[in-house]
């Protein structure tokens, strides 16, 4: 028995004296080789991260750091030369597969791999897998998985959600609930944006904070209900086969009770082409 246990020890000490060199060798090779022939050689040299983590029995936070370091180095010296990152991202899945607990890896490799490597769903795949792994611990690990579909991929109501999440999250910068509510409004869910933005109000005690966000909840609920008066002016056209002057001639037409408002500003028509919308001198004006 305890001879077997020996042996297994052994064994596992090999393993990580393997590892620790390959990595160690590599770093070497990388001061010595064309950016070109390290570039070829990652693969060889940086084993998958299951690999290395059933092999380093124990020592997971000692390779994790070793392969840190690697990913730091690696994206330092291919930014100042061909600024191309083909490894970034199995170095850095190496890292966090290791050490799951890693944040800053996450970050680091969900900011750079999308604007700097132009690799975005590598990106969004280690920002989820960090949520996956860390879903209470960092609101930034939505914000840029958030902010990858909103600045990237142009999917507001995703971005929404991600967003909208880090907010529920400590630390998480004032400007964030607007953002939501922006993201929602884009996609078109003002509904959605307005209930977020309620929900908000009732958690903060500063009452600038609060009165930003009263500003972004009027202007959501007068856009609104500008929409629903652009319906009317649409029906309007169909009836009449031209669009109204004013609103005037809704009220005269019997579409609508009363010239509408909403405080804190007011609605305008568009006789060329229909358009209602909705200003004020006071809530900044927000598509």
């Amino acid at each position: 028995m305890y001879s077997q246990k020996k042996f297994w020890i052994i064994i596992s000490m090999i393993c990580i004296l393997s590892i620790t060199g390959v990595i160690y060798s590599q770093l070497k090779i990388d001061q010595i080789r064309l950016p070109r022939k390290r570039l070829e050689e990652k693969i060889i040299y940086i084993p998958t991260g299951r690999f290395m983590k059933a092999a380093s029995i124990g020592f997971h936070a000692v390779l994790s750091d070793l392969l840190w370091t690697r990913a730091v180095l690696y994206f330092g010296e291919h930014f100042t030369t061909d600024r191309e990152y083909p490894w970034l991202y199995r170095i850095l899945d190496a890292v966090t597969t290791m050490d799951p607990h890693n944040i800053l890896a996450y970050r680091f490799g969900g900011n750079l791999l999308a604007l700097e490597g132009n690799r975005i769903e590598e990106s969004i795949a280690l920002l989820k897998k960090g949520i996956k792994h860390n879903p209470d611990k960092d609101w930034r690990l939505y914000f840029l998985l958030g902010f990858n579909y909103y600045y990237i991929l142009n999917d507001h109501l995703t971005a929404a959600y991600y967003f909208e999440q880090a907010v529920k999250l400590p630390g998480h910068p004032e400007y964030l609930p607007k953002l939501v509510a922006r993201m929602y409004a884009k996609a078109d869910k003002e509904d959605v944006a307005i209930e977020f933005l309620e929900e908000i109000y009732t958690q903060y005690n500063d009452e600038q904070v609060k009165q930003t966000i009263m500003d972004r909840l009027i202007l959501l609920k007068a856009k609104e209900q500008a929409k629903e008066i652009q319906k009317l002016v649409e029906r309007y056209k169909q009836i009449y086969n031209e669009y109204p002057e004013n609103f005037e001639a809704l009220v005269n037409k019997g579409l609508i009770n009363r010239i509408p408002e909403y405080p804190g500003g007011y609605f305008t028509l568009n006789p060329e082409d229909g358009t209602v919308d909705w200003f004020s001198e006071n809530t900044p004006n927000w598509p």
